[in-house]
């Protein structure tokens, strides 16, 4: 998105959106701000994004709220402009720096400025909200160093305009044919110059192209542009070009379709950051756990020959003085009654020496029970931090996340904080195979528990990839019908794909009916045990 898109966009966005009034304020992530606005009994969600890998600014039709709790500069931004009404949407000369201008009420009824500045400059991207003076009450990225310095209290320093042509001022009449139009012009992409190439011989017949289109009053259609190497663009109609692909009836849409799926990742990607590093870090923790108790119960193993030095002693109890350092006998318990030599403690006597080996012996069977006991335990969390890392991976909406995020708070692995966690109700829509069957998936811990122990019925079927993290499938069928072998195969392959094998090309799936399918006793949520099962191999595209 260069100056010149960004000032037909501003224009679009300006026409619909000053006099809207702000009804809600929500950011999802610290770089993704959404405005719900209202004009002329007609809601808009003006979607401000300042990450580096996207930024971006337009009206969204399809972009998901969620339940999310609001940081700092949200809580800021409700304080002053919430209940505002947009005065005026400016850029600054064609640079990729967007005014939005609030007027709003204080607490006793007194009208106050704003200035919400949207800086679409890459990795310098930024949010930065003013007061009517133009002082800094907040950020989304606080600079402290370099020579643009975003800190609060202190006066906004604006981009300092370049020695670049702005064509909204007025067009150049000297101009450098060998110089390429980017490092000419105010606001132009290399992008840009390529396609005005393509119309103009020369860079004083491009930059007539470009005034005319932004002296208009009518804004150019935007336009999906294919290059030579297949890649595509958001773009605006230039002259006919023949490249064009798809037009769109606005600039947001143009860029939601090209946007949306890409800001909406980049969300799911850095709320589940936090999630996953949870994950990882108590995961970490039970594999080195694990890794101890197995080496402690490999010492176990000397259990028995503990037991047989007591023995042995108890029988040659004579032949043993005080002071002696070692024993030699025949051992009777192996075959051939080879000699064997016990370590004996100088300071004890023979029968002090047997109870020391007993002792032993005792407290190493002790804890092989015990060590067992927790090794299984462990196995079964690490099990269930491999299927939380796999409901993390499938995550694709924000109910997703704060359902994983929930079941953490619950398991206590994270603290829920001061404000109340509102439960997630598991999304109970089933998809039709044929008449009469309907499969139903779920998408994280709680939902597969609930599917499976309390929305199923007895004699629904219930599927689940073999020994690999995945969704539990529920099977439904109507009255009256009977699942075939080609039902069965179709829900085993949803129950593959929605699975950590889903990349294989041929995944065993194990179902059996739900009354065959029990909780693991003690198990964490989603972790169940079945028997009678049947298997399926399900072959995947």
């Amino acid at each position: 998105m260069d100056g010149v898109f960004l000032h037909f966009l501003q224009k679009e966005i300006a026409h619909l959106l000053v006099g809207a009034k702000v009804t809600k304020i929500i950011q999802p992530i610290k770089e993704e701000l959404i405005l719900i606005l209202k004009q002329n009994r007609f809601e808009y969600k003006l979607l401000i994004n300042v990450s580096s890998a996207c930024p971006s600014m337009y009206i969204s039709a399809e972009h998901e709220l969620g339940n999310i709790n609001p940081n700092m500069f949200c809580m800021l931004l409700r304080k002053h402009i919430l209940g505002g009404e947009i005065t005026k949407i400016a850029q600054q000369g064609l640079d990729r720096i967007i005014y939005i201008e609030f007027l709003a009420q204080n607490q006793i009824g007194e009208n106050h400025r704003f200035c919400l500045v949207v800086e679409l400059m890459g990795r310098y991207s930024n949010l930065v909200l003013l007061d009517e003076n133009e002082v800094i009450l907040g950020a989304v990225k606080f600079l402290k160093e370099g020579q643009r310095q975003i800190l609060p209290n202190c006066k906004y320093p604006k981009l300092e305009q370049n020695e670049k042509i702005n064509l909204l001022e007025f067009e150049p009449q000297n101009i450098i044919e060998e110089t390429e139009l980017e490092t000419l012009l105010q606001g132009v992409s290399k992008k840009t110059r390529v396609q005005l190439k393509k119309l103009a011989s020369t860079n004083k017949e491009a930059v007539s192209i470009l005034t005319e289109l932004l002296s208009s009053k009518e804004l150019p259609k935007p336009v999906v542009i294919a290059e030579e190497n297949g890649k595509e663009f958001p773009f605006f109609e230039i002259g006919g070009a023949e490249n064009i692909k798809r037009q769109f009836s606005s600039y947001s849409e143009l860029l939601e379709y090209f946007l949306a799926k890409q800001t909406k990742d980049n969300l799911i990607k850095q709320r589940t950051k936090d999630l996953s590093m949870v994950i990882n870090m108590h995961k970490a923790r039970v594999q080195n756990r694990l890794s101890v108790q197995k080496a402690e119960l490999e010492e176990c193993a000397e259990k028995d020959y503990k037991k047989q030095c007591a023995d042995l002693l108890g029988a040659n109890l004579h032949l043993v003085k005080k002071g002696d350092k070692a024993l030699t006998v025949v051992n009777f318990f192996e075959e051939g009654q080879p000699q064997c030599t016990i370590a004996l403690d100088e300071n004890l006597t023979g029968a002090q020496n047997m109870e020391k080996y007993y002792k032993e012996y005792r407290k190493l069977k002790t804890a092989e029970v015990k060590l067992k006991e927790l090794i299984e335990l462990g196995e079964k969390e690490l099990e269930y931090f491999n299927n939380l890392s796999f409901n993390i991976e499938q995550v694709n909406s924000n109910d997703d996340i704060e359902g994983i995020k929930q079941e953490l708070i619950e398991q206590k692995y994270i603290r829920a904080g001061r404000r109340k966690v509102r439960p997630i109700q598991a999304s109970m829509h089933g998809v039709e195979l044929g008449i009469g069957f309907k499969v139903f998936v779920g998408h994280n811990n709680l939902q597969n528990e609930f599917l499976t122990l309390k929305f199923a019925k007895k004699n629904d079927l219930w599927f689940h990839a073999q020994k690999v993290p995945g969704s539990h499938v529920i099977l439904k069928s109507e009255p009256g019908y009977e699942p075939d072998d080609k039902i069965i195969e179709q829900a085993a392959k949803i129950a593959a794909q929605n699975s950590k094998a889903k990349t294989s090309l041929t995944v065993a799936v194990d179902y059996t009916k739900i009354s065959n399918v029990k909780k693991m006793p003690g198990g964490k949520p989603g972790m169940v045990n079945y028997v009678n099962f049947k298997t399926i191999f399900v072959r995947l595209n």
